[in-house]
């Protein structure tokens, strides 16, 4: 059906209304006019992908990836680099409203990325049924042969080539290939995912692989265990003045450019003066932490993931006022060690999903002054932000960063503060009898100065 799009949709697609229903179009953009091909209809709303473009917007570009519109990886490379900023600003701003409910929220502009293409530190990659490597289609489990890579950083688009050109036979029972890149230290690695426990037979298989310079390889299970075949267990980056440790399946920012901006607008959010106690939920390896214990009195990590807290442990290791539990964050808030505490500030960068209300609830209780929420996905951002107003934290400012180029994904960095005369949430349970065995068996403290 031809459709006039109007917006931006918060998936990446452009939306319009046609014969009755909502449209929302891949690969078109607001004030076009298109043919649209419907994939999906319900009653009331369809999906599908432009095929014809009857009017162009001017911010339509031609896109540089001969596998755009194929690849699932990149939605706007049809549009210039400007107006994707404009439309993470827009989106954010309309999730704040419309799931938040907080229409007058200050949105400040999308904070550019210095590099829109060429960003890429961490990329999977999928192996046909026929050997050939390259990345699942869009709504497809098919495999495209893709030799280039636009947004993969340099090294790792070369490291991908040198995959395709080795005539690699993977081991069995694999999932996806991973290529990960320390781009200030030129470290590099190939990670073989399974989609069972053969860690030890896969292991075998690729130990004979031919391994580029600088580059180790591992093979790893989708819960998170690891083998390292060749090379150092660890990638290095270095962000900002500070060099961080990481395993092969720890999460680390994508964007090593963007993740220096990230954690100085983390840091200025904060607004630390050196006496401040300060939690850090969702810690992973210390993006957040490690330069908070330089400007703060005490901060201490709270980081489900075994992995992240043995790499946190690493970069942590010279900073007295730091300390990591090993928990899952609503269990973690209940520790003796968090709750013996008064907490200036808090710190929340949870997964896509955002954060449990149960535990949205505890960090509410805990009466921070400020709490800064790192958030990649406006959707969860909005819905969390509205119960926080409900627990009596304002919505101050939310500061979006273009992480993402390319794609619609957006992070934010949302400031809270707690209104002035509401009591901070609800109260929190008794302690656990068990809390302060949970601090003893998972804290991580560094080493004193005197102690060995």
């Amino acid at each position: 059906m031809r459709v006039a799009l109007t917006e931006m949709s918060p998936g990446g697609e452009a939306v319009g209304r046609a014969n009755g229903l909502v449209v929302f179009a891949r690969y078109a953009l607001p004030g076009e006019e298109a043919e649209v091909t419907i994939t999906h209809r319900r009653k009331s709303w369809a999906r599908g992908t432009a095929t014809e473009i009857v009017r162009a917007s001017p911010a339509r570009v031609a896109p540089p990836c001969p596998h755009f519109g194929v690849c699932g990886g990149c939605e706007w490379q049809h549009a210039a680099y400007d107006a994707q900023i404009a439309f993470k600003t827009q989106i954010v701003r309309q999730q704040l409203a419309r799931i938040g409910k907080l229409p007058d929220a200050e949105v400040l502009p999308c904070l550019p990325c210095p590099l829109p293409y060429g960003y890429r530190n961490h990329t999977q990659v999928a192996v046909a049924a026929d050997g050939a490597i390259g990345y699942r289609e869009a709504g497809s489990q098919r495999v495209t042969p893709a030799r280039v890579c636009p947004i993969l950083d340099p090294s790792l688009e070369q490291l991908l080539r040198f995959l395709i050109e080795a005539d690699i036979h993977p081991p069995d029972h694999l999932r996806e290939i991973h290529l990960r890149a320390g781009v200030a230290t030129g470290e590099r690695m190939i990670v073989f995912e399974l989609d069972r426990e053969a860690l030890d037979e896969a292991a075998r298989q690729v130990a004979g692989l031919p391994a580029p310079p600088d580059t180790a390889i591992a093979v790893s299970t989708a819960g998170g265990e690891t083998r390292i075949v060749v090379g150092n267990p660890r990638l290095h980056e270095r962000v900002g003045d500070i060099t961080y440790a990481y395993s092969a399946t720890t999460f680390f920012q994508v964007n090593t450019v963007m993740a220096g901006r990230l954690v100085e607008t983390v840091m200025q959010a904060l607004e630390l003066s050196g006496t401040e106690h300060v939690l850090d939920l969702y810690c992973g390896a210390g993006l957040f932490t490690a330069p908070i214990s330089a400007r703060a009195g005490y901060v201490l990590g709270i980081e489900s993931g075994r992995g992240a807290v043995r790499d946190a442990r690493d970069n942590l290791r010279d900073r007295a006022n730091a300390t990591v539990i090993e928990a899952d964050v609503k269990r973690g808030l209940l520790d003796y060690d968090v709750r013996k505490r008064a907490w200036q500030r808090v710190v929340m960068d949870p997964p896509r999903a955002g954060i449990d209300a149960e535990a949205l609830a505890h960090v509410a209780a805990i009466g921070a002054a400020r709490l800064v929420y790192v958030s990649c996905d406006p959707a969860t951002l909005a819905r969390d932000a509205g119960r926080l107003k409900d627990h009596g934290y304002n919505l101050r400012s939310a500061q979006p960063l273009d992480l993402f180029p390319q794609t619609h994904h957006v992070e934010t960095v949302a400031v809270f503060d707690r209104m002035q005369g509401k009591p901070p949430g609800l109260p929190l349970p008794p302690p656990a009898g068990t809390s302060r065995r949970l601090v003893l068996q998972h804290a991580i403290r560094p080493p004193s100065a005197d102690k060995p």
